[in-house]
Parts: C-alpha cells; sequence; structure tokens
C-alpha cells in the first residue's frame, strides 16, 4: 500500500469517540457532502481494525483502499473519502478528530453490505440497521473484471501477455460505459 506524506492545513475543531464492543462490526462508510464535508485523523485507542477509505467521486471496489491498524495507529482520511472500518478485536476504541461539526443535512454514506460479505465471505459480519439502510452502494467490480483489478500502476500492464491486454481492454471499456451510463 502506498503511503503518502502531505501537509494538510486544516484545524480539527471538532471530536468524538466510537465503541465497538463486538469484534467483526462493520462501521461505515460515512461522509458529509460539500460544503460540510470532513477532513478526518482517526485515533485508534484500543484493539485492531482493518480501516478502509474509498473516494466519493468513484465508490468502486478497485477504489477502496485498506490499512490495518491497531492501538496507538493515526490515519488521515480526506473529505472526498467515505470512511469505515471492520473491527478485528472485541472492544474497539477510536476517536475521531474532525474539521466540521456533524451535520445531519449534509450526512451520508456508502452501502457497503455486498463489498464486504464479498470480502468476508466466511465471517459473520454484525453492520448496523443504519448502514444497511445507505441506499447508495459500492460498485463491486472483483466479480466482473478478471484483469482490472490487478492494475494499480502503470508498470503492472507489463506483465500481461498480449491477449490479456486484449482482455484488459475490453474490461475497461465496459466499465466506462457502466461508469457513463450511471453518471451521465
Amino acid at each position: 500500500m502506498e503511503k503518502i506524506q502531505k501537509r494538510i492545513d486544516v484545524k480539527f475543531n471538532y471530536q468524538l469517540v466510537s465503541l465497538s464492543k463486538k469484534k467483526f462490526t462493520f462501521r461505515g462508510f460515512h461522509y458529509q457532502k460539500e460544503p460540510k464535508a470532513q477532513n478526518k485523523i482517526i485515533a485508534i485507542h484500543s484493539g485492531q481494525i482493518i480501516d478502509f477509505a474509498v473516494d466519493i467521486n468513484f465508490p468502486s471496489s478497485l477504489n477502496i483502499k485498506n490499512f490495518e491498524l491497531s492501538a496507538g495507529d493515526i490515519i488521515v482520511i480526506p473529505k472526498n473519502y467515505a470512511h469505515g472500518f471492520l473491527s478485528k478485536t472485541d472492544d474497539v476504541v477510536i476517536q475521531y478528530f474532525l474539521d466540521e461539526k456533524y451535520s445531519a443535512k449534509h450526512y451520508t454514506g456508502l452501502n457497503a453490505k455486498d463489498f464486504i460479505n464479498n470480502k468476508f465471505p466466511k465471517k459473520k459480519i454484525i453492520i448496523s440497521k443504519k448502514d444497511k439502510a445507505l441506499k447508495e452502494e459500492i460498485l463491486i467490480l472483483e466479480k466482473q473484471y478478471k484483469f482490472l483489478k490487478s492494475i494499480n500502476f502503470p508498470s503492472d500492464l507489463r506483465k500481461l501477455s498480449e491477449n490479456n491486454l486484449q482482455e484488459l481492454s475490453n474490461e475497461v471499456r465496459a466499465e466506462m460505459i457502466n461508469a457513463v451510463s450511471e453518471t451521465g
């Protein structure tokens, strides 16, 4: 996973604490829309999690970043990303530092039920009713695309045969048509 170091010039003036009592609890993917979008600093105080972030402009399973974090770790989630996490232990305590206060009018999220069930098929994952009720879903691409999901950098293209490159181009074309059909 590529780590990016960048200076963030933001004033964090709001905080909250989240407790997940049971192992395999998923919370997310949450974000706030402009003009109340939030940058987040997330500190793990106890337990272990898999932290997820996805660009809200391209909410597909191929674009989800994930990080294994445990007590003492901190991560920054920029405001154009929806955030979620899966507890790997009981009694996970997370503290959020936010640059915008909660706004019910701007709060929303992405339904991750299919993504989570696809990513962890043998686990019984706890997802809240509120998170299951989120309308917009994360597009699951792993089932459709054999090669597109393996391309993260231009250098990955060199590993494909000529026939596989043709299949990849067909997958890219299908994804473009799919994206345009949904976004206009």
